[in-house]
């Protein structure tokens, strides 16, 4: 087998494409949501969540449409837009944001486990398991990483329609009123930051030169994608709202493994919440694996490095001494604000101005190539050659 091959040469199925995807935006709302959506929509949140799914997939579906019509992913879209200088920068750029992505989604965990179940562990003392199992997983590439996910993916899905349908009995339709929440405002329009939960789903464009050999079915795979992924948010934004006032739900955990002790089997729940926190750890780390994975791959794939496997161990060691020196779970909170406003303009508007600019170009490239081509003809007629210009 040749060195670093797992790294060059990536496969999956579409069903582990499907898994990986689904698990990594499935990170996002049992991490740091619905604490997110409730404070904007309150009792709406549901109505804020379909919102959300509805807005992302619109743009989502449009980019994957046009990218995957024409060069499969937007690395590709990139070198053929921008100078090298430039991609080489949005490259530092994107491995800088993917790595305070991950920072931020293991610290809202960390202090989500402190809080509720390791009170008397330091962020570091649990921080480091998490660092361990991101270097285990990522030392081995892309393709373990995806037959991992296969297995996951699955079992997610089903305690999440196991989890609500033991809920159903304690829900109260009186916690769904005022059936517009926080406001019409908050719903539509502050909520709009929210966006961001749906990154991982927005990383595929980057990623697409990988899936070029499923090319024929990548549409209905973000069908799957977003059907999983919307009813999956909607169960556990149902959940948390229909189960306790949004009031108190925002001082709350935001783990899945907490909405437990909230639902029907509450007491039971605590006999199995070390197998839930392992469970819901072992996504954290699938997810940002592959996080990090990507983020070492675009440096090579916009030529900032040469080999990005090499990098991995270098990218473990950075993250590990981010958690040497803890941030309060305030400026975390404020840290995920952040995040999640880079998020809108790294995976929306950017992909969006690139396509807008290498559509520009690419038409006055045709508009040239049928002027040489005609030029061509009208010489070879014995024509004058000023309908070159």
């Amino acid at each position: 087998m040749e060195k670093n091959s797992d790294f060059k040469s990536i496969e999956f199925s579409n069903y582990e494409f499907v898994s990986i995807i689904v698990i990594m935006i499935f990170t996002n709302f049992v991490g740091i949501i619905p604490e997110s959506i409730i404070k904007n929509c309150g009792s709406a949140s549901i109505i804020g969540t379909i919102f959300l799914s509805i807005l992302a997939y619109t743009i989502y579906r449009f980019l994957t449409t046009y990218i995957f019509k024409r060069e499969f992913d937007l690395y590709e879209i990139m070198q053929k837009t921008f100078p090298k200088i430039f991609c080489k920068i949005f490259a530092i750029i994107f491995y800088l944001f993917l790595m305070l992505y991950i920072y931020v989604t293991i610290s809202s965990i960390v202090f989500d486990l402190k809080e509720t179940t390791y009170a008397q562990s330091t962020v570091f003392q649990l921080a480091i398991y998490f660092i361990i199992a991101l270097f285990l997983i990522t030392k081995k590439g892309f393709n373990s990483l995806f037959r991992i996910a296969g297995y996951i993916s699955a079992p997610i899905i089903i305690y999440v329609i196991i989890l609500f349908i033991f809920s159903i009995p304690f829900l109260s339709i009186e916690n769904f009123f005022p059936l517009l929440g926080n406001g019409i405002k908050d719903i539509f329009i502050s909520n709009f930051k929210n966006i961001g939960l749906f990154c991982p789903l927005f990383l595929t464009l980057f990623f697409g030169g990988n899936i070029k050999k499923h090319s024929r079915e990548n549409l209905s795979n973000f069908n799957k994608i977003f059907l999983f992924g919307t009813v999956s948010f909607l169960l556990i934004i149902t959940m948390f709202v229909g189960s306790m006032p949004s009031e108190l739900l925002i001082t709350r955990s935001s783990l899945i493994f907490d909405v437990s002790r909230i639902v029907a089997f509450s007491t039971t729940s605590i006999k199995f919440a070390p197998f839930m926190i392992s469970f819901f750890s072992f996504i954290s780390f699938l997810s940002s694996s592959f996080l990090l994975l990507i983020a070492c791959m675009s440096l090579e794939r916009l030529k900032v490095i040469k080999d990005y496997s090499k990098f991995i161990v270098i990218s473990n060691l950075a993250i590990a001494l981010l958690f040497l020196f803890p941030l309060t779970s305030i400026i975390v909170s404020k840290l995920e604000n952040i995040l999640y406003t880079l998020s809108i303009f790294v995976c929306i508007i950017f992909p969006i101005v690139t396509i807008f600019i290498y559509s520009l170009k690419n038409s006055e490239n045709i508009k040239t190539k049928f002027n040489i081509k005609n030029s061509i003809a009208k010489l070879k007629k014995g024509g004058n050659v000023e309908s070159y210009e």
